[in-house]
């Protein structure tokens, strides 16, 4: 489907509420990455979040550290200032992807909140017991 417009830059761009079930035993925690695979752009990531959540509610605070979900992180999205989701914004159709990634270890290590959203994808995808996506569309 396509993006809700609240859900971008032509709207509040809150990110979306998100749920996921099945994790793998030896879960020890989550992340969810959202990229524009039009342009493979990582657009926000949030890790550490805790292997007792099944989901992200909508509009997850946009600082470093949210409060909810309890510990997780967030990096600096796409635009490069603001902390946390930033949806899409494109000039013409694009393509995005949420992956959310089962990882083993928490809080994972090898990124801190100065690691760029490529290098925690990366420790992400290195890390993961499991990762399931959601496509979606956004654009003219």
């Amino acid at each position: 489907g396509t993006f809700p417009t609240q859900h971008t830059c032509d709207g509040a761009d809150i990110s979306p509420a998100l749920t996921w079930s099945d994790a793998p035993a030896g879960t020890q925690g989550f992340a969810v990455v959202l990229t524009d695979t039009s342009i493979n752009l990582v657009h926000s990531v949030i890790w550490d979040i805790p292997s007792s959540s099944t989901s992200l509610a909508e509009n997850v605070a946009k600082v470093a550290e949210p409060s909810s979900p309890a510990g997780s992180k967030q990096t600096l999205a796409f635009d490069d200032v603001t902390r946390g989701y930033r949806g899409p914004c494109p000039p013409s159709l694009h393509h995005y992807r949420f992956s959310v990634f089962a990882v083993g270890e928490h809080p994972l290590t090898g990124v801190t909140l100065d690691s760029s959203r490529d290098e925690v994808k990366a420790a992400l995808v290195a890390g993961a017991l499991a990762s399931a996506s959601l496509g979606s569309s956004y654009g003219d």
